[in-house]
């Protein structure tokens, strides 16, 4: 038998199809059979579909043997094989029926029809039981392979290659999956050689199209890019800033963790230009600036980077990128190009704020001053404080000034105003502002005259962290911090931050000709407190009105001033409540003539304290922090004027007792401690020029009816 088979596979498919077409042209009829095969034999089929009527006695009977799909042999055709009558042509016709596993069994089985592993003719999937290993099969509704003559699930993915050449058309793929062979020619990405398994149809490699294939692909990530060329994922890591990318719209930027290409043509806006000339760095695209639209509230001036043209403004790009390269330069042409409002009137923006990337001055940025601002705008510096400098020299009202408020509600904030000691004024209030016109958190220095100027009509109210220092470089009669003058008014409200009108030529506050000052502060701890005019030159705070105009000092805190904390001139209009003076080198407050007149020496309006309105005034006279006098009265003789200093703070040079007058001696002075000769020095509570207990028509006196003392003393 293993001859005859050999014989039946070596024969070349011409002869197969020959032989089969011989077969089928010969008769079935009796003539033709066997006479050595039993009559029982006669009509049957086997299950290979051959002729069990064929004549087997003869060779060339044998070669007329073929398939017939209308008759098979009976099982004992095989029988008649055992007992020798087949020739050994017959028996190789037999030996093609023979099932895979190469044995003559006698009957041949359903898979019996399977040539040399390759499906029949009528069906590529075997039913059932198989007979070829590796040939497709059904199973379980899906496709198995054969193995040891059963269907059985493939191995995945180690039956790739197999399910391929079972399943394989010429065309597409197979793999095997969980066991069964499916189209397909990947399992992973790692079978696509930078490629994306699945990416179009499931188990088959594609080729990435965008960055985002790549980038939301598990495997590749968003370290990746597609390279459009090869249609394959790459690293988005890249060494040049600016230079292409394996995909033509990406662009190498600078990033946290080094340079990586990014979707746009832009990393900044040295790579834009015309009229989109700046970058969005979100999208990485070169953009136009957002515009100034008619319902915006506010401008950006960026000194630095800013750009003087209509159509900047908002300092933005793509509606959330700062860029400064959208904003204005200049404070003065951001002032004149605000936009309208809503409808065409007036404009919307209340604020101008401008970007801390350099100083504000005509040589930095071509600022020009003084810069005049609009009622109900303010100037503010954006973050930390900016910095305005380098004004030049003037007159102090239409030059020399950096800022000039003549608006109701116009404010100015977190800046830092710098004359550099040419400019005049850091800042000019006059006729036109309001009480609502305000500087918060503005430092003002370094100006030839006041820091900051009130004046004619003008109010301005003066918040948390003002500060107003070393003023009054260049000789003069404004040397001081603040100068309230004419019918002006300004109101200084403490707050977190002091205020502090420190270190100035002259005063930390002056106060002249009708002007008038409100002060609202609390002392703090030693020489701090919310609003504080500490260590200038001559005087803390000085009023030297020619017309009463009321002044209204509560919770300032004077201390180490070169003469005087307070300086009142007789004729002026002053209430102080709650104050500190302390270590000045002169006198804690010290009343003096103004000139000549009828209100020379004229005190009625000064008020230090009475018995229904206490001072709560301290005047540390100790050797901690001794003023020269506490009070000083440093009237002309025999003015009959009486200073009312009632219930105030005291203590003595020595720390020793002080006595004052009780309620009942009101009017008459007391027994603190007084300089014999009746003047102010030597570190007394009071002095000044004739004064006494009984004032008379020759002589001036203190009333300090109500006193305490703040370490020990005695108080009668």
């Amino acid at each position: 038998m293993r001859g005859f088979r050999f014989l039946y596979t070596s024969l070349a498919p011409t002869a197969l199809a020959s032989f089969a077409l011989a077969a089928t042209s010969s008769s079935c009829g009796s003539s033709n059979k066997n006479t050595t095969v039993p009559e029982e034999d006669a009509g049957q089929e086997d299950a290979g579909g051959r002729d069990a009527t064929t004549d087997r006695t003869t060779p060339s009977s044998d070669a007329s043997m073929a398939k017939d799909s209308s008759a098979v042999d009976s099982p004992s055709a095989d029988g008649a094989d055992s007992s020798g009558s087949l020739d050994s042509a017959s028996e190789a016709s037999d030996s093609s029926f023979e099932d895979s596993g190469g044995e003559d069994s006698g009957t041949s089985d359903a898979g019996s029809d399977a040539e040399s592993g390759a499906p029949d003719s009528e069906s590529s999937i075997e039913a059932g039981p198989c007979s070829v290993d590796g040939v497709a099969c059904a199973l379980d509704g899906s496709s198995g392979l054969c193995s040891s003559q059963a269907c059985a699930p493939c191995v995945d993915p180690s039956s790739d290659s197999a399910c391929s050449r079972a399943y394989g058309d010429g065309g597409t793929g197979y793999i095997c999956s969980a066991g069964a062979c499916i189209p397909g020619n990947c399992h992973a990405d790692s079978d696509c050689n930078g490629g994306i398994c699945g990416l179009v149809t499931p188990q088959f490699c594609g080729g990435c199209r965008t960055d985002a294939d790549c980038q939301n692909d598990a495997t590749y990530g968003v370290s990746t890019i597609c390279n459009t060329t090869s249609k394959t994922c790459v690293s988005s890591a890249c060494t040049t800033v600016a230079s292409p990318c394996a995909n033509p719209g990406d662009i190498c930027c600078p990033g946290g963790n080094g340079n990586a290409c990014v979707p746009g043509n832009c990393c900044s806006d040295a790579q834009c230009s015309g009229n989109k000339p700046v970058c969005n760095t979100n999208t990485d695209t070169c953009a136009a600036c957002d515009s100034l639209g008619t319902g915006s509230t506010f401008v950006v001036v960026d000194p630095v980077n800013g750009k003087d043209i209509v159509g900047n403004g908002l300092g933005t790009v793509g509606g959330t990128v700062q860029d400064g390269a959208c904003a204005f330069k200049t404070i003065t042409y951001a002032l004149g190009h605000l936009g309208s409002g809503p409808d065409g009137g007036p404009t919307t923006v209340t604020t101008v704020m401008v970007l801390p990337t350099g100083t504000v001055s005509a040589a930095t940025n071509g600022e020009q001053f003084p810069i005049t601002v609009p009622a109900g705008m303010t100037i503010e510096g954006n973050g930390n404080p900016v910095t305005v400098s380098e004004v030049a020299t003037g007159n102090g009202s239409s030059t020399g000034v950096a800022f000039t408020l003549a608006s109701a509600g116009s404010t100015l904030s977190n800046l830092v105003i710098d004359g550099a000691t040419t400019g005049v004024h850091g800042v000019r209030a006059t006729t036109g502002s309001t009480a609502a016109t305000t500087l918060v958190n503005v430092e003002v220095r370094n100006f030839a005259a006041a820091g900051i100027r009130v004046e004619l009509s003008g109010k301005l109210t003066i918040n948390s962290g003002t500060n107003a220092h070393n003023n009054g470089v260049a000789p003069g009669t404004e040397l001081c911090g603040l100068h309230v003058t004419g019918q002006a008014q300004a109101f200084i409200t403490g707050g977190a931050v002091p205020i502090q009108f420190n270190q100035n030529t002259a005063n930390g506050i002056l106060v002249d000709g009708a002007g008038a000052v409100t002060i609202s502060g609390a002392p703090g701890s030693g020489t701090s407190g919310s609003v504080v005019a500490n260590a200038n030159m001559v005087d803390g705070i000085e009023v030297h009105q020619t017309v009463e105009a009321a002044n209204t000092i509560t919770g300032l805190v004077a201390a180490g001033n070169g003469q005087d904390g307070a300086r009142l001139f007789g004729g002026s209009s002053v209430q102080i409540r709650g104050s500190v003076f302390v270590g000045n080198t002169n006198n804690g407050v010290n009343i003096e003539p103004e000139g000549a007149g009828a209100n020379t020496d004229l005190v009625s309006a000064i008020d230090l304290g009475t018995s229904l309105s206490p001072g709560n005034n301290v005047f540390f006279q100790s050797a901690a922090s001794p003023n020269a006098t506490g009070i000083c009265l440093n009237l002309d003789q025999g003015k009959s004027q009486t200073l009312e200093a009632q219930g105030n703070t005291w203590e003595g040079a020595d720390g020793g007792v002080v006595v004052c007058v009780g309620p009942a001696d009101a009017g008459s002075l007391g027994t603190l401690t007084e300089n014999a000769s009746k003047q102010c020095s030597g570190g007394v509570d009071i002095g000044g020029t004739g004064l006494s207990p009984a004032v008379t028509a020759t002589s001036n006196g203190i009333n300090v009816a109500g006193c305490s003392c703040s370490s020990g003393g005695i108080c009668e």
